[in-house]
């Protein structure tokens, strides 16, 4: 399996309007996630570790942005990115009885159910600007979700993420709302593209 059991996270915060509101910055963010969107969604090379063994991969993102697929060893795997709760960048588990062993150049999907997947990149810096786009996606089509229910063993989102949001006047809550919908709109139209004949479904 591709699969392998993780530690518990949560989505990092990231600011989705692109942080102190600089112009320059925003303008050098976009640019990124557009070059980012470019590339994935006509599938980017990477390796996908499977217990201690990593097989050639194509890391594919829907041009709609609902979710990802990645083809390795003759198979497909299809994950909704509403099911990633984190996206964890090089080495961030260290125990020895982990089927995978990790590295700086490693990028790992946390699932909602706990399980991880891992892709691995030929660079740190490769790694590192993967991991940052491709968390700052999650995090802008991440919506609120229902309390797990008990016995739940995945990872939790943080008790002082959830009331921050929920304090938030509703006219700032209306703002991010809105920020991420631009952004959401802008990156479609990005995927749309490179990819019109398919950017619709």
């Amino acid at each position: 399996s591709c699969c392998w059991s993780g530690g518990e996270g949560g989505i990092e915060d990231v600011d989705v309007d692109g942080g102190s509101g600089d112009e320059n910055e925003t303008f050098a963010l976009r640019k990124s996630m557009r070059a980012f969107v470019d590339e994935v969604v006509v599938g980017k090379a990477c390796e996908l570790l499977f217990e201690h063994a990593a097989e050639p991969c194509s890391f594919l993102l829907a041009p709609n942005l609902r979710s990802i697929r990645l083809l390795a060893a003759g198979a497909s795997h299809a994950i909704s990115l509403a099911d990633i709760a984190a996206v964890r960048g090089g080495a961030f588990i260290n125990d020895p009885g982990s089927p995978m062993e990790l590295d700086v150049c490693c990028c790992t999907l946390v699932l909602q159910d706990g399980m991880c997947l891992t892709v691995r990149f030929d660079s740190e810096l490769e790694q590192q600007r993967f991991s940052a786009a491709f968390r700052f996606l999650v995090r802008l089509l991440i919506r609120a979700k229902p309390p797990k229910p008990p016995g739940f063993k995945g990872p939790a989102q943080p008790a002082e993420a959830e009331e921050e949001v929920l304090t938030r006047p509703a006219e700032i809550v209306a703002a991010l709302e809105a920020s991420k919908r631009e952004w959401v709109a802008y990156l479609r139209l990005c995927a749309a593209r490179r990819c019109p004949s398919v950017a619709a479904a």
